[in-house]
């Protein structure tokens, strides 16, 4: 088990470089506050020297490592900052802009195509590794060097994003091998960086996404792409176990209902002990909900939920998707930001109210961990904190689903199918002042927090307990 800020992390590209000017009007990157880990989304186009953007940004080009670096420089400069703030960088590669014969921008890659195809890649099997191989010993020599003096460290390389294209099953398991090739060959027995697979999905071996353009589109089922031997070489795969509505790409549901995709991700660890790879540790590299959708108390909601049940579940990470909203994009994702943006530029705005309910939680329970799972079912879920050596929080929600122009609704005793032997419990004043003029709105405080109280009752003489009032926020107690 982890404990809750040894697992979380935040997701993060090229605009967080204004949170370290002169226009962030915080003078410090806030996220540092919360999380102890970064997901960095890597755009491959911008490694190659701008003399020689091939067409298509294919990685067949000349590629750095005879004394010109080109772009990745940009990349070392931005690590060099991220590093100071957060305990652990992970890398994972993306690339997702199309350029013509001019060296111009067309557009971007469209979804499922968001990596580079088999055919840029250089088309065979054999070139493809070969490719892949002269990319990431660049790689490695810049950032990861074997030294460690130079560059920072980089905890993990994610080899793709959601490569479920044109890339296919075979095109990725030569890049896979090509950089598998390259880190050892780089480091030999003496490895600085861990190897990961990119995100995909254990629960439906069928499942292609539907794509018109697509040559060879692979899928996101791990079972059809990674065999033993691969995943023998690596250290970690993912799943981005987004709350969908099964069947959909509507982003609305709580995370425990039965109609949530998250049911799902408990098949990847069934998956790691079927391929007998305990080794593997699984991480969510993506997660989140919009505040347009849900609302701002559900999307608060909900994350702290998630949070928990990952924790529960033994994810190694799971990285919040994402810091700062995107006003440009209607529909998933433009409002998964824990900050407003303030646009041209996207600049940190308002904090809304997951951000500030996060750092309320990891400043009560960062430390601590998910000992004992007392109750999981459609009435309330039932956790007990601590430490290995002492048990010190209960925390307890509704598994309820928000409604956005609803207001918050009242705590309600549930009666408990488990009763425990009881200590006495005092309800946590989780929601205080928060940092400086961040302030969790007085109308958004726990719900009814004074009636929030455990009930306990009496066998032979001894108290236990058997009821909770609660609500869909989290309630956080002190087991005295």
């Amino acid at each position: 088990m982890s404990t809750f800020r040894q697992l979380l992390g935040i997701n993060a590209g090229k605009e967080w470089d204004q949170l370290y000017n002169q226009n962030n009007q915080y003078g410090y990157n806030p996220l540092m506050n919360i999380f102890s880990h970064v997901r960095s989304f890597h755009l491959m186009e911008d490694d190659y020297p701008k003399s020689k953007v091939p067409a298509t940004a294919k990685p067949d080009v000349a590629m750095p490592g005879t004394g010109s670096w080109g772009r990745m420089n940009n990349y070392t400069i931005r690590y060099k900052q991220w590093v100071k703030d957060f305990e652990t960088l992970r890398v994972s590669l993306t690339g997702i802009q199309i350029y013509n014969h001019q060296k111009k921008r067309l557009e971007m890659r469209r979804f499922p195509n968001k990596w580079f195809s088999k055919a840029d890649w250089g088309g065979s099997e054999e070139k493809i590794f070969e490719n892949a191989k002269r990319y990431g010993l660049a790689f490695f020599q810049l950032h990861v060097p074997k030294d460690h003096v130079v560059a920072p460290m980089i905890q993990t390389l994610e080899i793709g994003n959601e490569p479920w294209g044109d890339i296919g099953i075979a095109g990725y398991r030569a890049v896979l091998k090509g950089i598998i090739a390259a880190h050892r060959a780089y480091y030999g027995k003496r490895s600085l960086v861990r190897l990961s697979s990119a995100a995909f999905q254990a629960h439906d071996p069928s499942h292609v996404w539907q794509c018109k353009t697509c040559d060879y589109p692979s899928g996101d089922y791990i079972g059809k792409i990674l065999d033993r031997e691969l995943l023998r070489q690596l250290q970690e795969i993912t799943i981005h176990p987004y709350s969908f509505t099964k069947g959909t790409t509507k982003l609305i549901e709580p995370p425990e209902s039965p109609q949530s995709d998250f049911q799902n991700a408990q098949k990847m660890f069934d998956f790691r002990a079927e391929m007998k790879a305990s080794h593997l540790a699984i991480s969510a590299t993506e997660f989140g909900w919009d505040s347009t959708a849900v609302g701002e108390a559900a999307q608060a909601a909900y994350t702290i939920r998630n949070v928990l049940m990952m924790a529960r579940m033994g994810f190694y990470r799971a990285y919040l998707y994402e810091g700062i909203d995107q006003p440009g994009i209607k529909g998933l994702y433009g409002s998964s930001g824990l900050f407003e943006a303030k646009m041209p530029g996207r600049h940190i705005a308002r904090p809304k109210l997951i951000y500030k309910v996060l750092l309320q939680f990891m400043h009560s329970i960062g430390d601590l961990e998910v000992t004992s799972v007392l109750q999981e079912d459609q009435s309330a879920y039932v956790y007990l904190l601590g430490n290995k050596d002492k048990t010190t929080h209960l925390i307890a929600w509704r598994p309820n689903d928000f409604l956005k122009d609803k207001k918050p609704e009242e705590a309600r005793s549930i009666r408990l199918n488990r009763t425990i032997k009881s200590t006495k419990l005092k309800l946590a004043n989780t929601f205080r002042k928060l940092d400086g003029e961040i302030e969790l709105d007085a109308s958004l405080r726990c719900i009814n927090n004074s009636k929030a109280i455990a009930v306990t009752e009496y066998a032979s003489g001894r108290p236990y307990l058997t009821e909770l009032k609660l609500s869909g926020f989290p309630y956080l107690f002190n087991v005295q």
